[in-house]
């Protein structure tokens, strides 16, 4: 949408998934929060830079049910049919809406090392968490990193 109207500066977000042109004058990139499976409602700690490429996030933050106390993600599990019953989360920065949208969630259903394979294939770049017995595991792309803003310090008044 974005390109086929020729908008050059602007944000498009649907569902989650974002879509950055070139950044406002006098900007590197768009900011954009990051949340993963310890986000929730709390403010994003962490950001991500964005210029012509687009972001969107997978798992089971939002989208889930619990019945007889097991929580359900929204994503189906192909060998069971019923939806994952680990927490994860893939956040998939790429080229453009349509691919990151579709190895978001392709990479959750995987998990870690073969997702990561997967983004590596694709050439995309992407931060996958799994929550296990000993907390929350990180793993990226080799070039996650590159695409994380810059800190921003925040002067608090006393």
């Amino acid at each position: 949408v974005r390109k086929a109207f020729r908008f050059q500066h602007a944000l498009i977000g649907l569902a989650g998934d974002i879509s950055a042109g070139e950044p406002p004058p006098g900007q590197a990139g768009w900011r954009i929060g990051l949340q993963g499976l310890g986000g929730g409602e709390r403010p994003a700690e962490q950001f991500l830079s964005l210029r012509n490429q687009a972001v969107s996030t997978a798992g089971d933050t939002y989208q889930f049910v619990e019945l007889g106390g097991k929580r359900y993600s929204h994503l189906l599990d192909p060998k069971t049919g019923l939806g994952l019953t680990r927490r994860i989360s893939v956040t998939v920065v790429a080229a453009t809406g349509l691919m990151s949208d579709g190895l978001d969630s392709a990479a959750a259903i995987l998990g870690p090392e073969k997702g990561l394979q997967l983004l590596t294939a694709a050439k995309v770049e992407g931060r996958i968490e799994e929550l296990g017995p000993a907390g929350i595991k990180t793993f990226q792309t080799a070039g996650f990193a590159k695409c994380l803003a810059p800190a921003v310090s925040v002067k608090r008044a006393q």
